[in-house]
């Protein structure tokens, strides 16, 4: 019994399409929720921190505006202009109790200085002092080189003597301002001074790991819930490790820390350029959107499994026909595939099994109609059928009613020319066939033929035509022969050609009606390619008279085989060729002077002393493969190529080893005999040459005239008998049969460009 694999396909199907729905909706509103929520708690934390900004500003707020009341008011006017000395007591208890006023609850100002450099005098809120005396009063004074007339600073209480001094808030805020405010030259400085730990008790914590900060311009910290951190640079900090850049009024961006992600959300004061940070843990923000995602997640499961339940049970009601089906199907058939991988494949199989069979047995009985059709064709057109045999195979092959409405018959045979100098090659031929083929078939109405049949690359056809008149008959014949070979040439770019038999009334004679087909084509050697050739005209033809052959010609192209003039070689076999196959020659003349012309090329082999091997002869034979050719282009090409070329080639091999073997004996010569009166004569006739024959030899190995050899030969000698010997000038002369000592002084230093004297001087020196 098969697996059940349709059920598992529809069960695995329902559920997808049960699951995935689901799958999709909890995805989507997950996402969608988790990013409300953020976007929720980052609206949340910009709120936070606009409130924070809100609550501090608005205590600086105040303590600005009131201490800007204070330092515009006539008190404060007239104690700068005061040296308040004890007779100015009233002037500064007035200046006193308007300082009292400023240190409210509401403004949380814990001191305020103000120093006057011109009157030399410091209020604080122990009293006035002489400034110079006072022990911060240099680092007070430094302050008159800031910029702005009045700006924000965070100081150190242990920099400065007379501030307050807290472990747990070590920080001031101090807003610092140039008095009088009106002038350029500032005289005064005060100093509203607010505890840090002050502005930091202002700042809400928030929820979880919520971290709110204040910064300055230099990003220091000036506020913090934990005031350990306050003074310290926003770089100290462990959220971050890089300078931010606050380019905006307002804003929020991401940062990783230890691979947590926090989110940073920030606004810039215009009051005194402050910075409001809040930082807070992206887990923290997202806290509740998890706790959807797990509420997501768990409903989600449960209306799977409530699917999939479903489907099960849907799933098998709809297979249980399709299971009763297959169990009848298994009942009946023994056989298994174990490739059929469900219920609706093996139904589907066994029912082609039903169709298939009926169809692969209708091919199969083709197949066998068509060779049988084929082999008949074969016995008919080789003459081995009897008369009773083809009477049977045509009622077989329901032939008989054709042929007796055709009132005569002629057998065409169809051969393609070359494959040169086309596209094809020789792998393409059973293709080209087959086209050729097909190009016939549809050209030729089925019922004016028998099926066209290839014997040895020769297509041959059975034509038949419903009239005997034999002048309208060839004319239909070499209609529709020219139609086939234009047809071929457009579609296939080859040539062809067609030989037509006789025609003919009886099957029997359709042996000697496909004889006759493949004698008519042996004339492509005469007419060419791309022919149509009747068999009745290559009758006309048959010699009335004896024709010479052309021996002139052929001693022409033996004689420039002997020389090696190739080119002579090639215009005598064109003019050979064209003189000996034309139309005015019978073909087996042809035939015969080709046979004629191959035996003097192998004479001249045996004359030559050449080998088979030379000439890259094969086993097979010279007269079979010319015999094999049908073109005189080919029956040419095949003489140049096989015969004229390789036999010239060994002899310019033997030339050239014959020259260098005469250049030597010149060169050995002039070695033995440099000493005596050396020619070119006496050379040629000690050697039995001719002299000028001798020269051109000796100027074609060696490139150098005899007479230059020479004279190069006796120079070297003598340049060698100058350096080793101790003969005389006259000596060396005399024995280079120079005629006196002059003139081989002459010619020496004519050549060397120095006396022999000089020469043997210098070497002898060396």
């Amino acid at each position: 019994m098969r697996k059940k694999s349709l059920l598992i396909k529809l069960f695995v199907f329902g559920s997808l399409v049960s699951i995935l729905p689901v799958v999709l909706v909890g995805a989507f509103s997950t996402f969608k929720s988790s990013k409300e929520i953020q976007n929720q708690n980052n609206l949340a934390q910009m709120q936070l921190i606009q409130q924070v900004k809100s609550n501090i500003e608005q205590v600086v707020f105040v303590a600005d505006h009131t201490f800007t009341n204070l330092l515009e008011s006539t008190v404060m006017e007239d104690a700068l202009n005061s040296g308040l000395q004890a007779n100015h007591f009233q002037l500064y208890n007035r200046l006193r109790r308007e300082i009292i006023n400023l240190q409210s609850f509401d403004t949380k100002v814990g001191e305020v200085i103000i120093l006057n450099k011109r009157q030399n005098w410091i209020i604080l809120n122990q009293g006035i002092r002489r400034l110079e005396a006072h022990p911060s009063a240099e680092k007070l004074m430094g302050f008159f080189t800031l910029e702005d007339v009045s700006s924000w600073h965070l100081l150190k209480n242990s920099d400065y003597k007379d501030l307050p001094q807290n472990a747990s808030c070590p920080y001031t805020i101090s807003e610092i301002r140039k008095l009088p405010h009106y002038r350029k030259d500032h005289s005064a400085l005060s100093f509203l001074n607010i505890p840090a730990c002050s502005i930091a008790d202002m700042i809400s914590s928030g929820e979880g790991s919520n971290e709110t900060m204040i910064i300055d311009e230099q990003h220091n910290i000036i506020a913090h819930r934990n005031h350990e951190l306050i003074g310290t640079n926003l770089l100290d900090h462990p959220n971050f490790d890089s300078k931010v850049n606050f380019s905006e009024a307002s804003g929020q961006f991401s940062l990783t820390q230890s691979g947590e992600p926090y989110t940073v959300t920030y606004n810039k004061s215009s009051l005194n350029n402050w910075t409001y940070l809040s930082i807070v843990s992206v887990d923290q923000l997202t806290l509740e959107s998890r706790q959807i995602r797990w509420f997501t997640l768990i409903i989600s499961l449960v209306t799977i499994a409530i699917s999939m339940i479903f489907v099960y049970f849907i799933s098998k009601h709809i297979y249980f026909p399709v299971n009763r089906l297959i169990q009848r199907i298994h009942q009946n058939k023994s056989d298994s595939n174990d490739k059929i991988s469900n219920e609706l494949q093996v139904i589907e199989h066994y029912m082609n099994d039903l169709y298939s069979s009926k169809s692969d047995l209708e091919t199969v009985m083709h197949a066998y109609h068509q060779q049988v059709q084929t082999l008949f064709l074969s016995r008919l057109y080789g003459g081995s059928l009897r008369i009773e045999e083809i009477h049977g195979k045509l009622l077989q092959f329901d032939w008989l009613d054709r042929m007796n409405r055709w009132g005569s018959m002629t057998v065409l045979t169809l051969q393609l020319d070359t494959l040169d100098d086309t596209h094809y090659d020789m792998k393409d031929l059973d293709l080209l066939l087959f086209a050729v083929s097909n190009i016939v078939d549809e050209m030729v109405d089925s019922k004016e033929r028998f099926p066209s049949v290839w014997f040895d690359q020769t297509l041959v056809i059975l034509k038949g035509h419903p009239h005997s008149e034999v002048d309208k008959l060839r004319e239909t014949d070499y209609k529709l022969t020219e139609s086939v070979k234009n047809a071929i040439q457009q579609y296939l770019h080859l040539s062809v050609s067609i030989g037509i038999s006789s025609s003919f009334h009886h099957i029997s004679y359709a042996a000697r009606a496909y004889e006759e087909g493949m004698e008519a084509l042996k004339n492509r050697v005469l007419l060419g390619k791309s022919v149509i050739v009747p068999y009745f005209s290559t009758q006309s033809n048959l010699a009335t008279v004896i024709h010479d052959y052309p021996v002139q010609i052929e001693t022409e192209i033996i004689e420039a085989i002997k020389i090696a003039d190739e080119k002579a070689a090639r215009d005598s076999i064109a003019e050979w060729m064209s003189l000996v196959c034309n139309d005015t020659l019978p073909l087996h003349e042809c035939q015969g002077f080709m046979m004629r012309l191959l035996t003097r090329f192998l004479m001249l082999k045996q004359e030559m002393g050449i080998s088979y091997e030379q000439l890259g002869f094969r086993k097979s034979s010279r007269y079979m493969e010319l015999f094999s050719l049908h073109m005189s282009e080919e029956i040419e090409a095949w003489f140049t190529v096989k015969m004229i070329i390789p036999i010239i080639h060994v002899l310019d091999e033997r030339r050239e080893f014959q020259f260098q073997n005469l250049s030597e004996q010149m060169i050995d010569y002039i070695h033995q005999h440099v000493e005596e009166d050396v020619t070119l004569e006496r050379c040629a006739a000690s050697m039995n040459y001719n002299a000028s024959y001798l020269s051109s030899v000796f100027k074609m190995e060696t490139g150098q005239l005899f007479s230059v050899y020479l004279a190069d030969y006796r120079q070297q000698l003598a340049k060698t008998w100058l350096k080793n010997t101790e003969m005389t000038i006259k000596e060396i002369a005399e024995r280079l049969r120079y005629s006196n000592s002059q003139n081989f002084i002459r010619s020496f230093r004519k050549i060397e460009g120095i006396t022999p004297g000089q020469y043997r001087s210098q070497h002898h020196n060396q």
